[in-house]
Order: C-alpha cells, then structure tokens, then sequence
C-alpha cells in the first residue's frame, strides 16, 4: 500500500484534520504551512497505519479526532505536575517513557497529549495541551480549542493546540489566561 492509498484509507484523512483543528481555534498562522506533508511525515504517517493494524482496538486508530458535537478528542500522554515525559508508543498501542525532564524544570506545567488519528508537519500526532487540574495519563478526554502555541523544534514547526474540557453543556471549563500563557511559554522555551 502507497502512502496515497494509507492517507486515503485513513479514517477522515488526517492530514485534514491538522487544518481543521487550526482553523477552529480562529488562530492565524505565523508563516503558511506547507501544502502537504513533507516527506518524512507522509513515511511516518506510512509507518503509523502500519503498527496500528494488527491490534483490534488502537486508541489513535479508533479515537475521532472531532467529536459531531465539534469538540476535540485528546489522548493524554502526560499528566500536568509529571517530570516523566511520556508518548504514545503507536506500535505497543501504549504509553512509553521518552525521557526524564530536569529536577530544576519541574514537572510539565499543562497535561499534555496527542489528537488520535493526526499526523503533524514533523511526522509525529498533533499536539494537545488540556488546561486544568491532572488527568490521568492513558485517558481521553473532549474539549473545545481555546488557543494555539506556534512553536519550532529541532524537526520544524511544532504547534500546539490548546483545550479546555466542557461542561455537560459543552462550555468550556478553563480560559487560556494571562498567567497560563508566560507558564507555557517559559516551560516551552526552557
């Protein structure tokens, strides 16, 4: 199978969704994203549909990114106040340590996690960030975007969508305050 085919097959292309999730936030991009995939990414992408097949449920395979009520489906990875940075093993279908963070960067100021069934410009899930208390990592949670954090690492452009958890009404439970925004940043930059 191509990687035309993979994209084609994939549950709700994607690579669409990375667009729309961008779009509803109402956020403007700093510079135009590239058209399609780099070529990296599409092999990823290849590499992703590929480890998730033999298992029978798959939590970035058979979560929506969109829920029919608009909100965003966010896998979390890690838990907010955690120093272990966890990830979605997509092959194991399961929760790996990547790293460590530094005792003095204290742990992860934010939840943060993956939008199942995306694939970002640098190969890997888009990234979510889940304003509010802990959540437990292996959890999916649904929110609304209230922000995005446009970011570059040593693969390129890295941005992040930014959810708050709603309401048995749909509204939102968090803003994306002040203070949240110089937290973020100074964690990101460090």
């Amino acid at each position: 199978m191509t990687v035309r085919e993979s994209k084609r097959r994939a549950s709700h292309g994607a690579w669409i969704w990375i667009g729309a999730l961008v779009c509803l936030a109402g956020e403007v991009q700093p510079a135009a994203p590239p058209v399609g995939l780099p070529e990296a990414a599409a092999a990823a992408l290849q590499r992703s549909i590929e480890a998730a097949r033999p298992h029978e449920t798959h939590v970035w395979r058979d979560t929506p990114p969109l829920n029919t009520d608009g909100t965003v489906n966010a896998y979390i990875e890690i838990t907010r106040g955690e120093r272990r940075k966890f990830e979605l093993n997509i092959a194991t279908n399961s929760r790996v340590v990547d790293r460590v963070m530094p005792r003095e960067l204290g742990g992860y100021p934010i939840n943060y996690g993956l939008v199942p069934q995306t694939v970002s410009y640098d190969g890997d899930p888009f990234d979510v960030l889940v304003l509010g208390p802990a959540i437990r990592g292996g959890t999916v949670v649904r929110g609304v975007i209230v922000g995005v954090m446009h970011m570059d690492d040593e693969k390129g452009l890295d941005s992040k969508v930014i959810v708050s958890r709603v309401d048995g009404r749909g509204r939102p439970h968090h803003v994306l305050g002040d203070g949240d925004r110089r937290r973020l940043t100074a964690f990101f930059d460090a």
